[in-house]
């Protein structure tokens, strides 16, 4: 359930960045949904590898993990396409 909550926090501090792309805010909120997404990826592979038989939960640690990887894409997405040339042009 760890790792699940930290695919959720990930994913919406990564949406709320947009809102504030060249401010100290979204600063802060890329780099939280960049911790996050890595706890989330980090916790989702360890607690998969935990689980015995539940299908479920194992379900669930996958998807934290792929969850965490997308989050983590598209930070890099973010940075290399709207982070970077607004700092730049600013």
């Amino acid at each position: 359930m760890k790792s699940y909550m930290f695919s959720v926090i990930a994913i919406s501090t990564f949406m709320c960045h947009f809102w504030w792309p060249d401010t100290t805010t979204g600063y802060a909120l890329w780099g939280v949904a960049g911790a996050f997404a890595i706890l989330s990826v980090y916790s989702g592979i360890i607690r998969r590898d935990e689980i015995q038989e539940e299908n479920r939960s194992k379900g669930m640690a996958s998807a934290a993990a792929v969850i965490g990887c997308l989050v983590l894409l598209g930070l890099t997405m973010s940075a290399v396409w709207l982070i970077v040339p607004i700092s730049l042009y600013s």
